[in-house]
């Protein structure tokens, strides 16, 4: 579920060749109607030249008044009309004659105003649901996944004086707000539980609602996390397997370049300095270039303290919105309905 520079290239060079297509096909579309009605030609050479006689004006700095503006306007919708009836009378769309774009909105290059146009958002996620179809799979695809009427509403968990069904609907109310507002902000997650609470459930919700719009997302555990940046860092592929070291270094690129990073289940690794340096490096780099992180685990603050650093510790905590899941495990109450 992750893209490379070369996937984005491939997005944008597909944008250069409907382009390009929908120029071949106009100029077939125009050949064919000039073939047949010659006064067309005529028609858009004088089009043309009064285009250039306006420009010539513009260039000289001699202004044209507006009685000769009138004339020209005038003249030009004359011109465009007669087209228009003649291609109407003989059987055409008078838009048989404008550039055809898959995308009218961006006219085929992917972004409007500098922003990604919604086409390019579709390409993407259409590209990362075909390399990840088990991620992106239609039995998790919306909040609506997460239900709620699996957490205890009755008992009280603290003095809070909350139910754990209490801090899922917190938890699904933070994520929903986190995805709609993404564009405009660069917030963090910390969300904490014990084992099958729904971390990962409302992490992917998450990342399937970002990806829908475009954005490009890892989510790895952080025990795959760990082994990716060992893997690359201390050189333990083999020389001879290219493309898994193609593969590796794109990732580990992406880990401090994505749009949003997703470290599942942060702990159940093993623990040692280059673990605890290389959390530091990706938590750092990605904070000082504005870049949203997600971090589930069942580690409260104070066991991320004792477990890594003070430094990652004071990072998370003044930069991160804590979410916590708590209840029992999810997937046995699943289990035990199913039966």
């Amino acid at each position: 579920m992750k893209l490379s520079r070369s996937d984005y290239n491939k997005i944008e060079e597909s944008y250069n060749i409907d382009r390009l297509n929908a120029q071949r096909e106009l100029k077939k579309r125009t050949n064919e109607i000039l073939l047949k009605f010659p006064r067309i030609k005529e028609i858009n050479q004088s089009i043309s030249q009064l285009y250039l006689s306006v420009a010539k004006k513009r260039l000289s700095n001699n202004r044209s008044n507006s009685k000769e503006n009138l004339i020209n306007e005038a003249l030009l919708n004359k011109l465009n009309t007669e087209k228009e009836t003649i291609l109407k009378s003989n059987g055409y769309d008078p838009s048989y004659l404008d550039i055809e774009y898959k995308c009218p909105i961006c006219k085929d290059t992917g972004y409007v105003d500098g922003v990604r146009c919604e086409c390019f958002k579709r390409k993407i996620y259409e590209l990362i649901s075909s390399q990840d179809g088990t991620f992106l799979s239609d039995h998790i695809t919306s909040f609506n996944d997460f239900k709620l009427d699996y957490y205890d509403d009755t008992y009280k968990v603290d003095k809070s004086n909350k139910t754990a069904k209490d801090y899922a609907t917190e938890a699904v109310d933070l994520a929903v707000t986190f995805s709609l507002n993404f564009e405009n902000n660069n917030d963090n997650l910390l969300i904490i539980g014990n084992t099958g609470v729904g971390k990962t459930l409302l992490c992917t919700c998450i990342a399937n609602s970002l990806i829908k719009k475009g954005y490009s997302v890892v989510y790895l555990s952080s025990i795959e996390m760990f082994n990716q940046i060992s893997d690359y860092k201390l050189n333990k592929i083999e020389p001879f397997e290219i493309e898994k070291k193609h593969a590796n270094r794109l990732l580990v690129e992406q880990l401090y370049n994505c749009d949003l990073l997703i470290i599942d289940d942060l702990g159940s690794e093993s623990v040692n300095g280059f673990v605890s340096s290389e959390l530091f490096n990706i938590i750092n780099l990605r904070l000082s270039r504005n870049l949203s992180t997600i971090i589930s685990t069942n580690l409260n603050p104070k066991d991320i303290k004792n477990t890594y650093s003070e430094r990652i510790f004071s990072r998370i905590v003044k930069s991160y919105d804590k979410i916590l899941l708590i209840g029992d495990d999810l997937r046995i109450k699943l289990n035990n309905k199913g039966e």
